[in-house]
Formats: structure tokens, C-alpha cells, sequence
């Protein structure tokens, strides 16, 4: 990311009307799971970048039945968003802006901004840099975004979470970061590793199927394979002294899966189906730095004048403050992972929440 103290550009549609400068005459087509990319404009060197990075998910040929065409463009501004810590010196996580208008998904971060029409399969990502990480990290981030709204459309879906084959079956882990995802693929001597980050999970023929991306951070191995494993099972992880197995119940485990849902998939179309008058539940305000450690969070606001550390159920309660959830749904979570009434549960989760929006940290 640029260190240079550039303002914010937050790009409108009128910014891409702008007749942009594609960056070459190469091409490169990224398919993964039937969802089809072709990246248009390249330079010679992002051209053979994407190829290396891609590997076994880059298709030559004819195109493919639904591809969509995104042309590469020179951003012609420094920057888009700056990170806060060079803003304010607040800590920050990866932020990414996204917002639809009608048929058009709009997505942009620091080094990149981007949109994808739904309806006629055409796309274009401006980057402001010719740096092969700044180059390779902006192409990843708007394809995850594209991506994880076009595997919804096909009734599939990304999930942050680990995926190691054995005996022909994934088995996949999940739960925030620090959970221990990457620790269970280093331990999986002998498995078939899917990833470590992102895990693809779609309808196979006969049973549910998880699959490789090629969505990976820097430093990480690139995927052996890019076919769909039968589903053996979900598993969500927790830290915890002594090893253990233990069953959840389909409530739970369908809401820890959706709070394991990348952030690329948050705002944009989701929230077209809040309609005038109903109340959207709560959300963590994105601008806060957020840590865990021993089971304790530690939420720093932007302006780094407020810190507050949160017991362990205090913890797991703004975890789940992540927008798609109401609070009868986050003290259903509470009731069953600590072991109290529901009323206790309704009591403790409508407090603390109440106590969070008095200090600014919802949104």
C-alpha cells in the first residue's frame, strides 16, 4: 500500500465513464468452478503474473458460456481508499467499499476500483500501480468480490475456512481468524489440502462438494486441484486447552457458517432485501480495530481515543454483530455455547449491544 498522503478518491459511476487507458493488448482467462473471467487489457507482465499466480485455473481456447469480459485500465488517480493508520493513525484490517446501482456491482479498496454488470457480463478494474504486489493483490480482491456474488447466483457459496481430502471426502474447518485453520492443513500430513483461507462449497450430483479457489494470500501454496470432494463435514473451530468433538445443532451451525462468510460477500445486493421499515440488525462499525487474544477482544476506534476489552461472551457477541444476524439469533448462539437461559442469553446479548451503540461501535 502507497505510504504517500494521498486523499481519498472514492470512485462514482461518472469515474468510469472516463474513457480509461488499458494497460496492454494481453489476455488471460480465469475459470474456477464454471464461474469464467476473461481479463482483457493486459500488459506483457501482468499477463505472464496471472498465468504464474493461477496456475491450473487459467483456461486458453474459445470463451465459455456466461464469461464474463473485464478490461484492465490505468486507474490515472495515486490511490483510492488510504489506510487510517496513515490517515489518523488508527489501526486498520484490509477495508473494501462496495455498493450496487441496479445490475452493477462497484468494489474498491486502496490500490484498485472496479464493477461487474450482472445482466450484460461486462466488467473493468482500474489499478493505480505497475507493482507486481500491488498489481497481483488488486486482481485477487475484485475477483473474490465478483466471484462470490456470481457463485451465489449458482446457488454456491464462499466460505472463509480450511479443506483437506482424506479417503476421497473434504472435511472443512472454519471460524475466525486465529482459530487454527492454517495449523489444521499444516498437521494434515498425507491429506489433500483445498486451501487454507477461502473454500468454495457448491451442489455436487449426489451431495454437497467443496473446491479449491485460487484465492490465496501471499506467502501460501497454490492449490493441486481444482475439482469438487464430496462433503464428509463441517467443523468449526475453537481454541481450547484439551482436544474435543462435540455436535452442534443445525441453528448453530448454520449461523457460525454465515458468520464465516468472506468480506467480500457483505453489503452490496445483501442488503436490497431490507425494505423500507424493517429494522436491519446490528452491525459492528467497520472502522474499529478488533483483536482476540486468550478470549478477550480489544475493539480500538478510528480515532484511537476510546479502548475497551470484552470478556469471552462479550467477544463472541461482536463477532456475531456482523449485520445478517438479529439479536433473538445472536442470544440463540450465546444460549447454546454457554450454557444459560434464554432469557439470560436475550438480557445479556440486548445490554451489551445497547452499551456497544452508545459508544459508536455499530453501525
Amino acid at each position: 500500500m502507497s505510504a504517500a498522503p494521498f486523499p481519498e478518491f472514492h470512485p462514482t459511476p461518472e469515474y468510469f465513464s472516463r474513457s480509461l487507458r488499458p494497460r496492454g493488448s494481453g489476455s488471460a482467462r480465469v475459470v474456477v468452478s464454471g464461474v469464467s473471467l476473461n481479463l482483457v487489457g493486459l500488459a506483457p507482465e501482468d499477463e505472464a503474473l496471472i498465468r504464474a499466480r493461477y496456475g491450473l485455473f487459467i483456461r486458453d481456447g474459445a470463451p465459455l458460456p456466461g464469461e464474463a469480459r473485464v478490461e484492465v485500465v490505468e486507474a490515472e488517480v495515486p490511490a483510492f481508499l488510504v489506510p487510517r493508520v496513515i490517515q489518523r493513525k488508527a489501526p486498520e484490517f484490509y477495508r473494501l467499499e462496495q455498493f450496487w446501482q441496479k445490475d452493477r456491482l462497484f468494489a474498491y479498496s486502496y490500490e484498485f476500483a472496479g464493477w461487474y454488470d450482472r445482466k450484460t457480463g461486462e466488467g473493468q478494474l482500474a489499478v493505480t500501480s505497475s507493482q507486481s504486489d500491488v498489481f497481483h493483490r488488486s486482481v485477487e480482491n475484485y475477483l473474490r468480490s465478483v466471484c462470490a456474488h456470481r457463485f451465489l447466483e449458482q446457488g454456491a457459496f464462499l466460505l472463509h475456512g480450511a479443506g483437506v481430502v482424506r479417503d476421497g471426502r473434504a472435511r472443512v474447518f472454519y471460524g475466525p481468524s486465529g482459530s487454527g485453520k492454517t495449523t489444521v492443513t499444516i498437521l494434515s500430513e498425507g491429506g489433500l489440502i483445498l486451501g487454507d483461507d477461502l473454500i468454495l462449497i457448491r451442489e455436487g450430483e449426489e451431495a454437497c462438494e467443496a473446491c479449491s479457489v485460487p484465492f490465496r494470500g501471499t506467502f501460501r501454496e497454490p492449490p493441486e486441484t481444482d475439482r469438487g470432494f464430496p462433503l464428509a463435514g463441517f467443523y468449526r473451530l475453537v481454541q481450547h486447552p484439551s482436544d474435543s468433538l462435540e455436535p452442534l445443532s443445525k441453528a448453530r451451525g448454520a449461523a457460525d457458517l454465515m458468520g464465516s462468510l468472506p468480506f467480500v460477500m457483505e453489503g452490496g445486493n445483501m442488503t436490497e432485501t431490507t425494505g423500507p421499515g424493517v429494522p436491519r440488525p446490528p452491525r459492528r462499525n467497520h472502522t474499529a480495530g478488533f483483536r482476540t487474544f486468550e478470549g478477550e477482544a480489544t475493539i480500538v476506534l478510528p480515532d484511537g481515543s476510546y479502548i475497551k476489552v470484552l470478556n469471552e461472551s462479550g467477544s463472541r457477541i461482536w463477532e456475531l454483530l456482523d449485520g445478517r444476524r438479529g439479536l433473538e439469533e445472536i442470544a440463540s448462539v450465546i444460549e447454546a455455547e454457554y450454557d444459560v437461559s434464554p432469557e439470560e442469553a436475550g438480557r445479556d446479548v440486548r445490554e451489551f449491544v445497547d452499551l456497544l451503540a452508545s459508544h459508536g461501535m455499530l453501525e
